[in-house]
């Protein structure tokens, strides 16, 4: 291609040296037809006169193709400037300077490309993997809380088939018998309760006796007819075999003294061989103590919903000047 270049220059100049000696012969051919060079006998040049006339064709003629040869020495230049232009982009990209440059941005280009590639590749698998651990994360922590729920549930089976509870919640016996038998209940429920970690207070409610409960009662006068008049005690009467898992509910907080702050869910079910309800409340801090254990990210919510709706959030991981409010996140 350079070799191309130079022998189109050289052929550009040699047009352009004969373009020049055309236009000169023809500077001088009209210089004589003007009749300034007529030379005489005695050696000096003489004036003549010339007929306008007979000249006029030929000056005009001679005018014509001086202007026509001074067009195609123009055309010439340019194309000639062009080549020179052309050449030295041809001669940068063959010298040694432009071989340094790309030897060296070639690796660098390719090493570039293999970061950006790698990069890509490795943001994309840890994510991947951290989004992966973190679900399964999640699902051993609602495996764990759903084997203590299916425990508690287990514990309430016992406690309605339990000889010694159903005697005393009939009311059989004489008084002295019937206290022993209060007081041996209430210690086996609190030791039940420092045992396990889900079982918050158990409270057993009957037609007939005094109520058994592992909390302080505001009364005891009448709390069997209203659970068995609230909506939960109608369910239970048609369905005596069921198991009610109640959230947030006021009625029981206030009938039993008890602040949600302190539960997450109450089980609530009949005992079958007698006049009496069971109730069974999930401490709230065994929850919030499996939630916390998972140490989710900073700017998400991690909670337990519940069937009626109510939320349990774990703020644990929030920054200290964080403000929980009531608002529901997940409903």
């Amino acid at each position: 291609m350079i070799k191309k270049g130079e022998d189109m220059q050289k052929n550009i100049k040699s047009v352009v040296q004969t373009l020049k000696k055309k236009v000169f012969k023809k500077k001088g051919q009209q210089r004589l037809i003007n009749g300034d060079g007529v030379e005489g006998s005695s050696g000096q040049l003489q004036t003549g006169q010339t007929n306008d006339t007979n000249d006029s064709p030929a000056e005009g003629t001679a005018a014509i193709e001086q202007a026509s040869a001074q067009k195609e020495l123009q055309d010439l230049k340019k194309i000639l400037r062009e080549t020179k232009e052309m050449q030295s982009k041809v001669n940068f990209f063959s010298s040694l300077r432009f071989k340094l440059i790309a030897s060296f941005s070639i690796p660098v280009a390719c090493i570039i490309i293999l970061g950006v590639v790698s990069f890509h590749k490795a943001s994309t698998g840890i994510v991947t993997n951290y989004e992966k651990a973190t679900a399964d994360s999640i699902y051993m922590a609602a495996e764990y809380m759903n084997f203590g729920f299916e425990n508690v549930k287990s514990t309430s089976i016992q406690y309605i088939n339990d000889a010694a509870i159903l005697e005393y919640l009939r009311y059989l016996g004489n008084m002295l018998d019937l206290s022993n038998s209060k007081r041996d209940i209430t210690n086996n429920l609190s030791a039940k309760i420092v045992t396990d970690d889900f079982i918050g207070n158990v409270i057993m409610v009957s037609k007939d006796a005094i109520p058994i409960s592992t909390t302080q009662l505001p009364s005891t006068e009448g709390i069997y007819d209203q659970i068995k008049e609230s909506e939960i005690g109608a369910y239970l009467q048609e369905n005596r075999m069921k198991v009610i898992w109640d959230g947030q509910d006021e009625f029981f907080d206030s009938l039993l003294n008890t602040s949600p702050k302190h539960y997450f869910m109450r089980l609530v079910r009949n005992f079958t061989g007698a006049s009496a309800y069971l109730i069974i409340e999930i401490k709230a801090d065994a929850v919030k103590d499996i939630l916390a254990d998972l140490s989710f990210d900073k700017s998400g919510y991690l909670g337990v919903v519940t069937a009626d709706g109510r939320e349990l959030i774990d703020y644990s991981q929030k920054d200290k000047d964080y403000v929980a409010d009531d608002q529901p996140i997940f409903t």
